[in-house]
């Protein structure tokens, strides 16, 4: 349930500026300025807002950086993107989003780790589900909304993932251990 009311110049999307909560510092709108409206360009409140959401990666984590700059945290996220959500908790910012993070076991962010080592930052929703939790290792599967992704045994000493199973076109990396 999202109690922050959105600028009224705001795109609709994930990322928002809370209404009369900027104080026009300009420090988000220098993270993004392709994403934002300087301060003080609306007649309806002076703060800055976002004039669109981002599309592509780059455009993602400047958006996360200026959620992350916010001095007074009126720079928003509402959606609920687990790696947008985990980027944001480890910049300190979870607090600037709407939706409850739940923290991921620490062999489910090593899943992540290995799996963006893997094929690279990802920008999709993506889940993660511990499917066996054996004495010495997990394994945790990673999928979006189509599939499962990748699956990858962790150890539980090392925190080392093992590719075990993944989609067809990554098939020669079976096998290929990630370092955490």
């Amino acid at each position: 349930m999202q109690t922050n009311k959105p600028h009224p110049d705001n795109v609709t999307g994930d990322f928002y500026v809370e209404c009369n909560a900027c104080i026009a510092c300009e420090a988000p709108w220098n993270e993004a300025p392709d994403l934002m409206a300087r301060p003080y360009t609306s007649e309806r409140d002076h703060g800055c807002y976002f004039r669109r959401n981002p599309t592509t990666h780059d455009e993602m984590e400047r958006a996360c950086m200026a959620v992350s700059v916010s001095c007074v945290k009126a720079v928003r996220y509402r959606g609920n993107n687990p790696a947008i959500l985990y980027y944001l908790y480890h910049q300190g910012s979870i607090t600037s989003c709407d939706v409850a993070f739940r923290r991921q076991s620490i062999y489910e962010l090593s899943a992540f780790e290995a799996y963006s080592q893997h094929v690279g930052p990802y920008d999709q929703d993506y889940w993660s589900h511990i499917c066996t939790n054996e004495t010495d290792h997990v394994v945790v599967s990673i999928g979006n909304d189509r599939d499962v992704l990748a699956v990858y045994r962790i150890d539980k000493s090392t925190q080392l993932a093992v590719l075990v199973e993944n989609s067809a076109k990554y098939w020669p990396d079976i096998g290929r251990t990630f370092h955490p």
